[in-house]
């Protein structure tokens, strides 16, 4: 069996500042927008956003809730082709950097931001094409 991601969901607080923020700073335009929902052109796999109270109507609340409590947030690795122009370009738009452009041991240079609702997103670029 072979799995292959057809979209991915984002539960959020706030539906309109995070479409805000993945339109706005990251440049991801709105593919449709309904009630509690927005589908963002994010490449190959869309990235949808879900209000929170629809989402406890579409999944469940027992659901929702089981991993609001457990403190669960989504963590995501991009690849990048210039990592250094890509921090620049999205902390002048605002968006809050956790980590700025940092050489990692495993052959990476990495740097993390936190979109609004906490959720990670480690961009990275290899270190083989900083060197020339």
């Amino acid at each position: 069996m072979a799995i292959k991601f057809d979209s991915i969901v984002l539960i959020v607080s706030d539906l309109e500042r995070s479409i805000e923020f993945y339109r706005d700073k990251l440049g991801m335009p709105v593919k449709y927008k309904s009630k509690g929902f927005v589908a963002l052109d994010a490449g190959t796999v869309p990235l949808q956003l879900e209000a929170l109270k629809e989402a406890k109507e579409t999944l469940g609340a027992e659901a929702v809730l089981a991993g609001q409590v457990a403190g669960h947030r989504l963590a995501f690795t991009v690849r990048v082709v210039e990592l250094d122009a890509t921090y620049r370009e999205l902390k002048d738009k605002g968006v809050s950097f956790i980590k700025a452009p940092t050489d990692m041991p495993w052959g990476h240079r990495n740097a993390d931001f936190v979109d609004p609702d906490g959720n990670i997103w480690v961009l990275y670029e290899p270190l083989e094409r900083q060197r020339p």
